[in-house]
């Protein structure tokens, strides 16, 4: 079994291991009867799943479905969660993970197998954030598959992750050119990199309307780490190709590896930037789980 994916310079990636994962029934998406019913008067009402101290929950979301409108309370201790996805045209929307993730995996392995396929993340927080010091990340875009489709990730708050935030890179190093565009996200003190892209072949990622906020809240690094404890916020981390980052606010470095390169337009770096989230963006589990899509783009 490969490793993680760690800070070094080797895009090494990993399969996720299994067997920290509780496969049984009612951890699926098949069987929603366990969820519980919440929500606001006057909002959309949200299913909320609880997961016991301890367990690893897997939601698996399959071609052409959507998972919405779900708040995954995490908040026993050592709980975790997984999602991973199969096929293409699939949905992840209003979703709201309320608790810190016990860091034991990362939080989604989506992927697109199909050149043309494609896959979408839309309204979902992840602001809780990961115990220090663990291998687990925030999304990490499945190289083993590998990706090769489109994944589209929007309206995102990132937090506080110990393995990337968004770890998308990984399909270049199979060769594939699979990969993932962010818009309208908010992303925050991630260690290693708070967006790390794949940018190989003839279509270009870009980051759009996206912050990056980097304070001294970041957890250490460790399991899978060649340095353990160290922190290392890069803001937009470019692989194998370009990258656009386009009217956004971002903090932490910008970096290239393997040919990758950034390339922004009205963007403003370090110092000068704005770290208000764009408008949109959830700011609590609750918010996220609840919110309603008037226009839910078809994919």
């Amino acid at each position: 079994m490969r490793r993680l994916p760690s800070d070094n310079e080797k895009d090494t990636e990993s399969f996720c291991n299994r067997r920290a994962y509780l496969k049984s029934v009612g951890s699926t998406i098949a069987a929603a009867a366990t969820m519980s019913r919440s929500g606001k008067a006057g909002s959309k009402s949200y299913k909320t799943i609880t997961v016991s101290p301890s367990e690893n929950r897997l939601i698996e979301i399959s071609d052409q479905e959507t998972f919405e409108n779900v708040l995954i309370d995490i908040t026993a201790k050592n709980a975790g969660v997984l999602f991973k996805t199969n096929g293409s045209g699939w949905t992840i929307r209003n979703v709201g993970i309320k608790g810190q993730h016990n860091g034991a995996n990362f939080i989604m392995t989506p992927g697109v197998k199909s050149p043309n396929g494609h896959g979408l993340i839309e309204n979902v927080y992840l602001g809780d954030g990961m115990q220090p010091r663990k291998s687990g990340g925030g999304i990490w875009v499945n190289a083993n598959l590998p990706h090769r489709g489109t994944i589209n990730v929007r309206h995102i708050h990132m937090a506080n992750m110990v393995n990337n935030g968004l770890y998308a890179s990984g399909p270049g190093t199979q060769g594939a050119v699979g990969i993932t565009h962010v818009e309208d996200s908010y992303f925050r003190s991630n260690n290693i990199s708070n967006i790390r892209m794949n940018a190989k072949g003839d279509r270009t990622a870009y980051v759009k309307n996206t912050v990056v906020e980097v304070d001294e809240t970041t957890p250490p690094c460790g399991e899978n780490c060649s340095q353990p404890g160290t922190v290392n916020n890069r803001g937009v981390w470019s692989w194998y190709g370009t990258t656009k980052v386009i009217n956004s606010n971002i903090e932490g470095s910008l970096v290239g590896t393997n040919g990758g390169e950034i390339i922004t337009k009205n963007t403003e770096t370090g110092e000068n930037s704005k770290t208000n989230p764009p408008e949109g963006v959830p700011m609590s589990a609750e918010e996220a789980a609840r919110e309603k899509t008037n226009n839910p783009e078809k994919i």
